[in-house]
């Protein structure tokens, strides 16, 4: 019998086929015998082919789900997840702040896998929004096409470093560029920086197509590790290296890309 299990406050979006958003990110906490406590941002409609549809969750219902998970479970660690509006995530970011957590991570989430655009605004316009309220989380976990769409005016891909100290000039405590989207064919490299200097992972590539939920499983791992109580570089790198067993065990639930397995 699990006793006594820390928590971790989930704040992400329903996938109605089950492999990424919130779904992804209670398997990521089970794993890590962590208790979940799940508010939903948006209800997707989708398969593994496409996105069909999003609904975005009325803000007042999503801040009033914060606040009573908040009150009774006392959690002191929170991963975000997809929030379609740079308004909802500035006012989620100021409730969170209010209660005083000790680590909140941001997931960047602007593109579905099959490339349905998640956001109500631009990602300029997303960008602008949020950029100012970034001095109040803890970590950030894009990929590079999130990263460069949040952090620069370009799509030509830059020296990872310059993309962490972009962030870093947001101040963002713990930048984090992840490596699935950086492919030099054999290795896919995280990166985190700390103090100006970047902690490294690397990992042999995993030949596969079945990815899907990667970017969650990574974020919450993180939030996992560190409300157990690892110092947040380990955490980083053990999440790292569970994101690539979680990949080993990647298997296709239906005909379209599968998922990776975190269980």
């Amino acid at each position: 019998m699990l006793k006594n299990p820390k928590k971790i406050l989930l704040i992400a979006a329903h996938d109605s086929a089950g492999i990424s958003g919130i779904s992804a990110d209670v398997r990521t906490c089970y794993a890590h015998h962590i208790y979940p406590i799940p508010t939903i941002t948006a209800l997707t409609t989708q398969d593994t082919h496409n996105v069909y549809n999003i609904s975005a969750v009325a803000t007042e219902i999503l801040l009033r789900q914060i606040d009573i998970s908040i009150k009774e479970f006392k959690p002191s660690v929170v991963k975000i997840g997809l929030v379609t509006d740079g308004h909802t995530l500035v006012k989620i970011i100021e409730k969170l702040s209010s209660h005083k957590l000790d680590f909140i991570l941001w997931d960047p989430v602007i593109n579905a896998s099959t490339g349905k655009n998640f956001l109500q605004q631009t990602t300029e316009e997303f960008s602008k929004i949020v950029k100012n309220h970034l001095s109040r989380i803890s970590m950030i976990t894009p990929n590079l096409n999130e990263a460069l769409a949040l952090f620069t005016s370009t799509t030509v891909t830059i020296n990872p470093k310059n993309l962490l100290m972009l962030m870093k000039a947001a101040k963002v405590k713990y930048p984090v560029l992840t490596g699935g989207h950086i492919d030099d064919g054999k290795f896919v490299i995280d990166r985190m920086l700390i103090n100006n200097k970047v902690i490294e992972v690397k990992k042999q590539k995993i030949n596969t197509q079945n990815l899907r939920s990667t970017g969650c499983t990574f974020s919450t791992a993180v939030a996992c590790l560190v409300a157990k109580g690892l110092n947040v570089p380990h955490a980083f790198e053990s999440a790292s290296m569970f994101v690539n067993n979680s990949i080993r065990n990647n298997f296709k639930p239906g005909t379209g890309k599968g998922m990776v397995w975190q269980l």
